[in-house]
């Protein structure tokens, strides 16, 4: 059985109500960059669908297997509950059923203030993205801003080459779908049979509707996101004393991109190595029979994903929304019989 409380709920919202992070601009080159980097991703999307359709597989289906394997990862982290094994329906089912008849536990946190906390997000991520593809970040250095215009420059050159690996991984491939549910190797004997029934299970659930809706849990989704990334990028803690003037603080580092030259043909490079380390990462598992996948049709997990990120999110913060022991006078509020 798994209880979440109430009480955990109403501390969470009022936590992060009383956060006021500072508002954080980034230097016009840097949004440039970023938009670059959002093209290559959209390319190596491309790439990705290219891959698909030659596996026959549609947007459309592509789409949903992806949606249901990032369901999947996150049901298992933040329920604790398997989607395709024998009885996910019954036991879903009892856990949206009350959710639902709890709904107004919810509200306050639909109502969060997030405008600062995507600005900051937005900042944590691109950093993130640039050490991951040049390995230099925005931040914890004072001659980062020298760093990467070396880094970018050696790129657009040619004598570097950008890591695209998380763009390729995220292109939305059948092959980045099966890692995402454990079938590293579609070749590998049994692995495609395997993938196709842990996918037919899920496209079986049987599921009443989440009155919970993803729409109402952005808003802590996006605090609690971006809390995890400061935490982890920074070591900045946003519940200590001094929060507001630490988050201030990246202003100050990122003002020295402000003068950061881009330079010319950055943009192709980057798309042209998206593109084809996507390419690469669907290669492996070009020629596959993919029927078994093709048509199933999944239901829409969207809201169910976004609870149970929330309540992995929630704990990662410190919060015990989600317990896996019986509900009781102390914690009321139960999510599943």
């Amino acid at each position: 059985m798994t209880c979440v409380c109430s009480q955990s709920l109403a501390e969470l919202a009022a936590s992060l109500s009383a956060l006021q992070p500072a508002a954080i601009a980034l230097p016009a080159p840097l949004v440039s960059l970023s938009g670059m980097l959002s093209a290559s991703a959209a390319a190596a999307m491309s790439a990705g669908a290219a891959a698909n359709a030659s596996l026959g597989l549609s947007a459309a289906a592509a789409a949903s297997l992806n949606a249901a394997a990032a369901a999947s990862a996150s049901v298992q982290a933040g329920l604790g509950m398997d989607l395709a094994a024998p009885g996910a329906s019954v036991a879903l089912s009892a856990t949206i059923n009350a959710a639902n008849m709890n709904l107004s536990a919810f509200a306050p946190l639909a109502g969060l203030d997030i405008s600062a906390w995507l600005s900051l997000a937005a900042a944590l991520s691109l950093s993130a993205n640039l050490e991951a593809i040049f390995g230099v970040g925005l931040f914890g250095s004072a001659s980062a801003a020298a760093s990467l215009s070396a880094a970018l420059s050696a790129v657009a050159s040619g004598s570097a080459s950008a890591d695209m690996s998380a763009f390729a991984s995220a292109s939305a491939t059948a092959s980045a779908t099966a890692s995402a549910m454990g079938y590293a190797d579609l070749s590998a004997s049994g692995a495609m049979g395997g993938f196709a029934a842990s996918l037919s299970a899920i496209a079986n659930l049987a599921l009443p509707t989440l009155s919970i809706t993803a729409g109402m849990l952005m808003p802590p989704l996006a605090i609690l996101s971006a809390i995890a990334k400061l935490q982890a990028a920074l070591g900045i803690n946003a519940f200590a004393p001094g929060f507001p003037e630490a988050s201030a603080s990246l202003n100050a580092s990122l003002a020295a991109f402000a003068d950061l030259a881009i330079p010319a043909g950055l943009g192709a490079t980057l798309d042209a190595s998206a593109t084809a380390q996507a390419n690469a990462a669907a290669s492996a598992n070009a020629g596959l029979d993919m029927s078994a996948v093709a048509n199933l049709g999944m239901p829409d997990l969207g809201s169910l994903t976004a609870l149970a990120s929330f309540s992995a999110s929630a704990s990662g913060a410190g919060f015990a929304v989600a317990m896996g022991s019986p509900c009781g006078s102390v914690c009321p509020m139960s999510l599943s019989a």
